[in-house]
């Protein structure tokens, strides 16, 4: 038996992993169209005048709660290269929404959010959020709607524009009125109270054939952590995968290949073609799985699928007594995602000197609407993580976030960028400057940014010593309103029988397009895939 799964991020290499422990009898084919594996899981070791740096250019940091992460953290054996951030340090309990002059009456610049009633913001909204419960009781509704529609009714348009559309900022990098309730909010899917397992007596041979993760003494040991991500970035999760994967003799990785089409055959198999890209050439070729995993991006996969169909045969000459009963798969293409820049900078001062202790500060939707042209006035400016309060042990594991804030070497942040804004650094703009220049020249549209960025902590910022840009398209995908209808009306053409116009549960659709974006939803996703196979 031949398990394909389709694509190397986070989903198909935790996919990968789980279903060669969860059928070891059989092989197992990964197929990524790039060089590396690991998806938008990027991480950077830079050295800039002497000081060691890590840079990440996709997600940053992990909660404890995605308990999936934790098993294969276990797993892997890489408890070792954690670092935590506590609940009680500035990390965790400080947070910031930057609120432009104007755009609210009476409140503007960096206010905290939570249950502080020294933020203005805060202040403001006090009466919407002790409203809130009685309010969302009796307008709760049933029919899905956008966040910014939900969070309007409950909270009033005023808390929904300020904090509500700068909170998707941070996690869709959307528009918080394109983007569903019901696929997003916890209230329509709920967690279920049972879905965690702590034993660390069990192997991965007994984990992978059960329903819900098991984190061992790891849920227990983080149990105090806000965040954790790893020594050396979170890329180590997917090195240390795809290090784990290649040591597996029933799994075979295939870089640099990209599918091409997918046909169900009459003995119910698969016909997979993919062309395989070599140093002065590309070749074609197929195989036969038995069940696939798609964890490509929706789109990507609707490309692919859309061959099965009596009147769009397989242009390879091994086709043949295929399936035309096959009922096409719904909805792959109808969300559309976001792009998004990350540009990280570096400066050579303590972080104190650069921007108040907290985990960063998220920026609402302007209040005359996006605009169509970016421009110096209007760069698109997401919101900025400030790095080195939740992730300085990467760089010195001598201190702890909270003597490095005083006493560190340099400061780190993360600026975000596009998302439902126009893109507004162009593709001439380098990625980095050269490590040997001690000061590098900015070029002007990274200096805008840093500019906004300066006026939005209301202090001069010194000249940055390095930066570094990361072009991340179509990277986060936008669930539009009736997506949780749309995955399971998916889903329910995938499971019928194939008599039926089915595709008999042999093919498995998953990723951060179906089912949550963050990292612990996709490596839950990959985990989960073939179970029921069993």
């Amino acid at each position: 038996m031949q398990i394909a799964v389709l694509g190397g991020g986070l989903t198909g290499l935790s996919a990968a992993f789980s279903v060669s422990y969860r059928f070891p009898a059989a092989q197992v084919l990964l197929f990524e169209k790039g060089k590396r594996l690991g998806g938008w899981a990027q991480s950077e070791l830079v050295n800039v005048q002497g000081r060691r740096i890590v840079l990440e250019g996709g997600p940053r940091t992990l909660r404890p709660k995605g308990a999936a992460v934790l098993e294969l953290i276990r797993h892997l054996g890489i408890e070792d290269e954690l670092i935590t951030v506590s609940k009680s340090s500035p990390a965790a309990k400080k947070r910031y929404v930057y609120i432009p002059p104007g755009q609210l009456p009476g409140v503007s610049g960096l206010n905290t959010v939570g249950l502080d009633l020294r933020s203005p913001l805060m202040r403001k909204f006090l009466w919407p959020i002790l409203r809130a419960p009685l309010r969302y009781t009796r307008f709760k509704g049933d029919k899905d709607e956008s966040i910014h529609s939900f969070a309007s009714r409950i909270l009033g348009d005023e808390m929904a524009t300020a904090v509500g559309s700068a909170v998707i900022h941070g996690i869709y990098a959307a528009d918080s009125r394109q983007i569903s309730a019901h696929s997003t909010l916890p209230f329509w899917t709920p967690k279920d109270p049972n879905s965690v397992v702590a034993d660390s007596s069990t192997s991965i041979h007994m984990d992978v054939l059960q329903p819900h993760p098991n984190v061992g003494h790891l849920g227990n040991a983080l149990k105090n952590m806000s965040v954790y991500s790893f020594k050396s970035g979170i890329e180590a999760l997917p090195r240390a995968l795809e290090k784990h994967l290649e040591s597996r003799s029933n799994v075979q990785i295939f870089r640099e290949s990209s599918i091409l089409s997918l046909l169900m055959r009459k003995d119910h198999t698969f016909e997979l073609s993919y062309s395989t890209l070599h140093n002065t050439s590309t070749s074609f070729s197929t195989v036969n799985p038995t069940y696939i995993i798609s964890a490509l991006p929706l789109p990507t996969f609707h490309r692919v699928a859309k061959a099965q169909s009596t009147n769009s045969p397989s242009p390879y000459p091994n086709s043949q007594n295929v399936t035309s009963s096959l009922s096409p798969i719904p909805h792959l293409a109808t969300n559309s995602s976001s792009s998004v820049h990350v540009l990280n900078l570096i400066f050579p001062t303590p972080p104190s000197e650069i921007h108040p202790p907290g985990f960063g500060y998220l920026i609402p939707r302007p209040r005359e609407g996006y605009p169509t042209v970016a421009s110096d006035d209007q760069p698109g400016i997401l919101g900025v993580v400030f790095d080195s309060c939740s992730a300085s042990q990467q760089d010195d594991p001598t201190m702890s976030p909270e003597e490095w804030y005083t006493k560190g070497t340099h400061t780190k942040i993360t600026v975000m960028l596009g998302g439902p804004y126009p893109l507004y650094i162009p593709p001439s703009t380098p990625t980095s400057p050269s490590l040997h220049n001690v000061q590098p020249d900015l070029p002007h549209h990274i200096r805008i940014v840093l500019n906004h960025i300066s006026t939005h902590l209301s202090r001069p910022l010194p000249e940055p010593i390095y930066y570094r840009l990361w072009r991340n398209d179509n990277c986060i995908p936008t669930y539009s309103i009736g997506h949780l209808e749309r995955m399971q009306e998916m889903r329910d053409v995938l499971n019928k029988d194939i008599s039926s116009g089915g595709w008999g549960g042999k093919l498995e659709v998953v990723g951060a397009g179906v089912g949550g974006v963050s990292v612990p939803d996709c490596i839950l996703a990959g985990r989960n895939a073939g179970l029921r196979w069993l």
